[in-house]
């Protein structure tokens, strides 16, 4: 007698396969080999892909694992669009393992620019110190780099909170690029919180260093709630991190950001009234002053 899990595996299986066979009629490529020799075919010029471009690429990682190979092949001595389109179907396929991470390192430093997704889904110690590396090169907020960073998660956050370890000439692109994947790591990245606190606290760092530091543990929002008295002590402590703290506490949605918040009603009470919303329950006490 079939067991219900075997039931369900044999569906699975049978609609991986349908889907896979209805791939390949729509593109008269009725083996991996066939659709992959439709890449020259299919690619097109420049830095984005055709919706054609993106059907074959589905088609094609549908066989998984097995089809790395044959796209690793493209990626090292196919043309520029095809390079393009072979990166493209990479980034989302199942089966990359470390033994593919340096064709796809390679890859990256010629340019591709898909690539980096596919470098994070192997996820070593290694990829994530390229992907760390490739972002201080060329600090760019909402690249493939940066989503590449936030799927790694708390796996890339300390070397990110190592951005804003900076005594001088830094760079603000930096600063705000690796931010930004904090942020879209929220509760990933409140491990590093701590760090960012005593980068915070230690003036033989640049002050805007500091200060994007503390920023950074507000885009944890409610994650980092149990660092809120060492923000107010921060603020204390160094008043140049006042308004900085300020808004950590009003991501974080502690009822410690409303002070600042009423301050602010008079000048912006639009602003300050979305942010005071956005507080919720934490931002009850301030019914009276908003009524007035």
């Amino acid at each position: 007698m079939v067991s219900s899990a075997v039931r369900v595996r044999r569906r699975l299986t049978a609609g991986i396969v349908a889907a896979l066979l209805c791939a390949m009629q729509a593109w008269g490529c009725d083996t991996l080999e066939a659709c992959l020799a439709r890449y020259p075919e299919v690619a097109t010029v420049g830095a984005g892909v055709s919706v054609k471009g993106q059907e074959l690429a589905k088609a094609v990682q549908a066989y998984g694992a097995q089809a790395i190979p044959g796209l690793l092949k493209l990626l090292e001595n196919g043309t520029l669009p095809v390079r393009t389109l072979a990166g493209y179907t990479l980034r989302d396929i199942d089966g990359l393992g470390p033994e593919h991470l340096d064709a796809l390192m390679r890859a990256r430093r010629m340019g591709d620019g898909w690539i980096p997704p596919a470098i994070a889904r192997i996820g070593t110690p290694e990829a994530v110190e390229f992907l760390i590396n490739d972002l201080r090169k060329k600090p760019q907020a909402h690249t493939q780099v940066t989503g590449a960073l936030a799927m790694l998660g708390a796996k890339a956050a300390p070397g990110l909170a190592e951005f804003f370890a900076c005594v001088e000439h830094c760079d603000e692109d930096a600063f705000q690029a690796a931010s930004s994947v904090l942020y879209d790591m929220e509760e990933e990245a409140a491990g590093v919180a701590p760090r960012l606190l005593q980068i915070a606290r230690d003036r033989h760092y640049a002050l805007q260093a500091r200060q994007y530091a503390v920023r950074s543990v507000g885009y944890m929002r409610r994650h980092a709630e149990p660092y809120v008295p060492q923000l107010n002590e921060l603020r204390k402590q160094d008043p140049a991190l006042g308004s900085w703290v300020d808004e950590a506490l009003t991501g974080i949605g502690s009822a410690d950001a409303l002070p600042a918040l009423l301050r602010q009603l008079p000048v912006d009470a639009e602003g300050a009234l979305a942010q005071i919303s956005s507080l919720r329950t934490n931002g009850y006490s301030a019914g009276r002053t908003v009524l007035k």
